[in-house]
């Protein structure tokens, strides 16, 4: 781990704070806890960062519906103040590409993110970068964009589009995400920075809720 992550991340790691998400290379191996000091020696945490509230789940540990993980998801969602909230996993829910959709996120997970009101859900596992249109279960008041980063330098996915994607592009990359109160602006770039996808996503928008995508609509 130290040859293979901090020898190569260290002049990021001198200039920036890192806040890890468990993944399925990890292993869940004792020197993921023991180097990066997790609260409570648990792979899943929120923190605070400006006017947004982060949520770190672990994928990798059980997470159904009533299990310690997502007892204390729902209790931490639901106690956020934020204006604004964004989720951060390793398996994604939706998407056509690599490993494709997990059902599973979506019986357990996806739920809490609409009660909730959570704005960006974030994932990896996939290797690309996809960003969905916005996305709610009929009848519910918050639809969620799900954004897909995994272009972090391994080998890549082929990019295959699906009805409910705005962009997606095999390729390596990263995204920034600048929080105001009243908005979100998120840019993905390419390694050499070029800007491949941008947008805005303006508090209570309601063009945003009318160009939602019914979730039991989608073909996963």
């Amino acid at each position: 781990m130290v040859s293979g992550f901090f020898i190569p991340a260290g002049e990021l790691l001198r200039e920036a704070a890192v806040f890890p998400v468990m993944g399925n290379h990890e292993h869940n191996t004792p020197l993921y806890y023991q180097y990066f000091g997790l609260p409570q020696d648990k792979a899943w945490y929120s923190f605070s960062w400006g006017q947004v509230d982060v949520f770190v789940i672990d994928t990798e540990s059980d997470y159904s519906e009533g299990s310690e993980q997502w007892k204390w998801l729902d209790a931490a969602l639901a106690a956020s103040k934020a204006p604004w909230k964004i989720t951060v996993q390793h398996t994604t829910g939706i998407s056509n590409s690599g490993h494709g959709s997990n059902q599973q996120v979506n019986k357990d997970l996806r739920p809490l993110y609409e009660k909730y009101g959570v704005d960006i859900a974030l994932a990896g596992h996939n290797h690309l970068y996809e960003r969905t249109k916005p996305i709610a279960s009929k009848g519910a008041d918050h639809p969620v964009t799900y954004i897909i980063t995994g272009g972090g330098g391994a080998s890549l996915d082929e990019a295959e589009p699906a009805p409910y994607d705005v962009f997606i592009r095999s390729c390596h990359h990263y995204v920034i995400v600048e929080v105001k109160a009243d908005s979100l602006l998120v840019t993905a770039k390419q390694v050499d920075g070029a800007v491949m996808d941008s947008f805005v996503l303006r508090k209570d928008d309601p063009d945003y809720v009318r160009t939602a995508v019914a979730f039991e609509d989608l073909k996963l």
